[in-house]
């Protein structure tokens, strides 16, 4: 039997912690104010920084293409100045792109590959279905207009158009582009990363048994924000003077710290004082439903992001905090918001803000199941979205929404 003294206890802990929430926007505010030192630029080839931010504004170093080139398969041509320019002498031969070929006399083609330079002095190229090759004669079946279907030097890029700038995320199609001009080396600053995952019940394999259950949050985070350097620990058991050894330790080695588990406001949920103990507690939570267990803080120089021990609340917390957190480290541009259209309406009837999930396609956005054990709804959505406190949306309003994960 629960004693009433007890009971009373137990309502002022939870009411004290209440009154320590901030507002998100404030608790966004303290982590762009903290100190968070950005880390070192690194060199790495075009496609191991994909998913990265750019530590540079890049530039085109040469144009694309590098000299005029057919942009189809047929007959480079010099016209006659004043004739029908229906018919050509045609020279023997075939231009492939990796070919030089010499000038054009005036009322001569030569057969000519996609790719291939054009021969100095040709005005066109004639696509293949459009002539007809007889002998030493080329005839074509229509009127071909100087500059026709070729792809002129510099067309798709001139050198020192900028390609990237400093900030922005690499994708593959960047790294595909800097290889093809001649970029062998890419800066980007890439954070090396350990995830503490905390919690008597778990197990690091990827099966539970009994009353213990696989670590899935860890690896979630790593897939859904490639590109620092992850680490990650053994779970640590839910006992203050362990977590406190193992993130003493970390310190020493990452540019940042992601706990989870152990943020909410039972006798084993230590994260929060261990934290405060060895550096500062920034962030003790935010007065968002799903979003207020998580926290922010720094042990020395090195950044700490808190992650509740349940995955939506973790994987919503690291989208708002810990994206925020890495864009400081790295330079990159903070994701920042989307409007999307609401497909049926919805309302929140919590005692505050509250985190929604949804799933965004073509502009319109389906709201999905709120619970936050609902792991099934996590896999079905994209997005998530903040709705105030007693709001009430019609169908087809619009919604400021924000992407779960980095999106290219």
């Amino acid at each position: 039997m629960t004693s009433g003294r007890s009971r009373t206890a137990g309502g002022d802990r939870r009411r004290a912690v209440s009154s320590l929430l901030l507002p998100l926007a404030e608790a966004s505010r303290r982590i762009e104010r903290a100190r968070i030192v950005r880390v070192a630029e690194t060199w790495v080839s075009p496609f191991d920084a994909v998913g990265l931010a750019s530590a540079r504004t890049l530039k085109a170093r040469r144009d694309e293409p590098s000299e005029d080139r057919a942009a189809m398969d047929g007959f480079a041509v010099r016209f006659r100045p004043g004739s029908a320019n229906r018919a050509f002498r045609l020279r023997p031969g075939l231009v492939t792109p990796a070919a030089r070929a010499s000038p054009l006399a005036l009322g001569e083609g030569v057969a000519i590959a996609t790719g291939g330079r054009l021969p100095p002095g040709a005005d066109a190229v004639v696509r293949k279905e459009w002539a007809r090759a007889s002998g030493t004669e080329i005839r074509l079946r229509r009127d071909v207009r100087a500059g026709s279907d070729v792809h002129e030097r510099g067309e798709d890029l001139e050198r020192g158009t900028v390609i990237l700038r400093a900030g922005e995320a690499i994708r593959p199609f960047h790294a595909a582009l800097f290889t093809a001009q001649r970029i062998e080396r890419v800066g980007v600053r890439r954070p090396r990363v350990v995830l503490v995952p905390i919690g008597d019940e778990l197990v690091p394999g990827r099966h539970g048994s009994g009353d213990r259950t696989p670590d899935t949050i860890s690896p979630l985070i790593e897939r859904l924000t490639p590109g620092p350097i992850y680490s990650r620990l053994p779970a640590v058991r839910d006992r203050a003077d362990a977590l406190r050894r193992t993130l003493a330790r970390a310190s020493r080695g990452a540019d940042l710290i992601v706990t989870i588990g152990g943020t909410s406001v039972g006798e084993r949920d230590i994260t929060k004082p261990v934290v405060a103990a060895l550096g500062r507690l920034e962030v003790p939570g935010v007065r968002v439903n799903v979003l207020k267990r998580g926290g922010f803080g720094l042990i020395g120089r090195v950044p700490v992001v808190l992650l509740p021990g349940q995955v939506i609340s973790a994987v919503t917390t690291w989208c708002e905090h810990g994206l925020r957190v890495l864009a400081r480290l790295t330079g990159a541009s903070p994701p920042g918001p989307f409007s999307a259209r609401l497909t049926r309406p919805i309302a929140n009837s919590h005692r505050m803000d509250s985190v929604y999930l949804f799933r965004v396609s073509e502009g319109s956005a389906e709201p999905l199941r709120w619970g936050v054990r609902l792991f099934s709804e996590l896999a079905r959505a994209n997005a998530y979205g903040i709705v105030p406190h007693g709001a009430r949306w019609s169908k087809g309003s619009q919604l400021s929404l924000a992407w779960l994960g980095p999106r290219s």
